[in-house]
């Protein structure tokens, strides 16, 4: 039976052109409308998209944010500011967190910190709103980036909420696209620090995600990142999907299973309408 209609709206000039075509065949394979759509860099302006039938958007994170604070499409994104900050994951998660360790500061309270240079940390924001990547950093190289970003134009400043966690060894990552609790798709994606993608999901890996889904999941769509560290398997992070990459995942598979919940959404959906 062909799908209750769906339109999807995929930003066109950022991110892999391989996965944008992805989207759109996956769209014209299932019958389902894709508009791509230019988006300025930076800015809170969101395309002209009609609000007569459901609506997903897939793009960068500011893109992503901008249709969440809108409220003028459903579901729009899959996304809630609150239930996507790193710190409710580890209130849900506790030691399954790889980072259960982390400790809650700000970027201007992490500079100052009376700790050597040479001590080395794993840096990320609270919030899911990629204002930089999760990084490694000794204390002196964070401290040299964080004096370079004072006064500038930037989505950062001394109080911005980050975490800041120990060095763990991790053998093996995994990111996983859980709708309504189920793997859909996934894909391997770093080995001991080198990118390393494959389609390849160990079955143990798939059990794990769906049962971190079902301890807790922030959204009827999210992406988890997985982790095999000394030996365990544990969880990284949590992503809304619609600014996720993908890597080696069934782009297909992605777009029919997130479709089917645009178009027919559980009442116990949490976070459904944007």
């Amino acid at each position: 039976m062909p799908m209750e209609k769906v339109r999807w709206i995929v930003q066109s000039n950022l991110g892999s052109r391989r996965d944008i075509e992805a989207i759109a065949d996956a769209c014209q394979k299932l019958g389902l409308e894709c508009l791509q759509v230019a988006v300025i860099p930076f800015s809170d302006a969101l395309p002209e998209v009609p609000t007569d039938a459901p609506a997903v958007f897939y793009g960068s994170a500011n893109f992503a944010t901008n249709v969440h604070r809108s409220g003028r499409w459903v579901p729009g994104v899959f996304f809630d500011e609150q239930a996507f900050q790193f710190t409710h994951t580890l209130q849900q998660y506790g030691d399954e967190c790889l980072n259960s360790d982390a400790r809650v500061t700000t970027m201007a309270e992490l500079a100052a910190l009376d700790l050597a240079d040479d001590v080395r940390l794993f840096v990320r924001p609270v919030a899911d709103l990629k204002e930089f990547a999760g990084t490694e950093f000794s204390l002196g190289e964070y401290r040299s980036w964080y004096a370079r970003l004072a006064g500038g134009d930037f989505d950062l400043g001394p109080d911005t909420p980050i975490i800041a966690a120990s060095i763990k060894p991790i053998e093996h990552e995994w990111r996983l696209f859980l709708v309504h609790g189920r793997v859909v798709a996934g894909s391997h994606y770093r080995s001991h620090g080198e990118l390393q993608v494959s389609p390849e999901i160990p079955p143990e890996v798939r059990v794990y995600a769906e049962q971190m889904a079902a301890v807790w999941s922030p959204s009827a769509v999210f992406v988890l990142d997985v982790a095999q560290s000394q030996g365990r398997l544990c969880v990284i992070e949590i992503n809304g999907f619609n600014s996720s990459g993908f890597y080696a995942s069934n782009i297909q598979d992605i777009v029919e299973a997130v479709s089917e919940v645009a178009t027919h959404p559980k009442p116990s959906d949490p976070h459904f309408v944007a």
